[in-house]
Parts: structure tokens; C-alpha cells; sequence
């Protein structure tokens, strides 16, 4: 389930979030108007947003469990956004995995022309920039 904090609410920093039964996947939404490609901000407000997850407990969230950042274009090649990502597994063991609008079409297509969901646990260990 993907549930939506209303307006306001500065205790759930995050845009959206997905629940199961026992784990969440915080998610930062970027639109175009704020940032058209991801930036090194996206991948800060990620990081923010599972930390404030796990310290204020108002969802259950699992450590190993990844954060995401979403939005219109994936990074330009001279940010240094995966190396960040990158630094923030290396150092405090938490992955951030982000993609662009393609590629969640791409998904959302796959899935209505194959009858099928994505598995929140097809989602929980990913890391880095997904296109694939």
C-alpha cells in the first residue's frame, strides 16, 4: 500500500510512503518544477527521510530496507549523486535507490501488460540508479 502524509504535517517528512505489514519504504518525490533531473538535494532529503523514520518510529522500517528518490530525469552525468549514494552505503549502511519517470513507466506498463504487482520485497534491497 502507498500512502500519502497530508500537507503540513512536518512529523513525515517524506512524499510518500509504501507500508507492509512490518517494513516501509519512505519515498522523496521531485517534480519538474522543483528539480528536472535528481540532485545531490534529492538524495540528502532521502537520507533525511529514513532517518526521521527510523528515530520518530511513526512506521515500521526495517534498517537494511532502502530509501527512495524519484523524479522527472535521472542525475546528469557530472553530478555526483552515485558516488554520494555510494558514500552514505559505505558509511552508514543505508541504501538509496532512485529512478526517473521512463523507468517508472516502463514498470508501471510491464506490470499492466503482464496481469502482475510489484512485490514490496522486489523493492526493499535495491541500491543506486535504477533504468533497467
Amino acid at each position: 500500500m502507498c500512502d500519502i502524509p497530508p500537507h503540513g504535517v512536518n512529523s513525515r517528512r517524506w512524499d510518500a510512503i509504501l507500508l507492509s505489514d512490518d517494513d516501509s519504504i519512505p519515498i522523496e518525490i521531485k517534480s519538474p518544477t522543483e528539480e528536472m533531473n535528481l540532485s545531490v538535494k534529492a538524495i540528502r532529503q532521502a537520507l533525511e527521510n529514513k532517518i526521521i523514520l527510523q528515530s520518530r518510529k511513526s512506521e515500521k522500517n526495517k534498517w537494511p530496507t532502502c530509501t527512495l528518490a524519484i523524479g522527472f530525469e535521472l542525475p546528469n552525468k557530472r553530478a555526483e549523486v552515485l558516488e554520494l549514494i555510494n558514500d552514505i552505503k559505505k558509511i552508514y549502511d543505508i541504501n538509496i535507490a532512485i529512478f526517473g519517470i521512463e523507468y517508472l513507466l516502463k514498470i508501471s506498463v510491464n506490470c499492466i501488460s503482464e496481469n502482475r504487482k510489484i512485490e514490496f520485497s522486489e523493492l526493499i534491497n535495491k541500491k543506486g540508479i535504477l533504468n533497467g
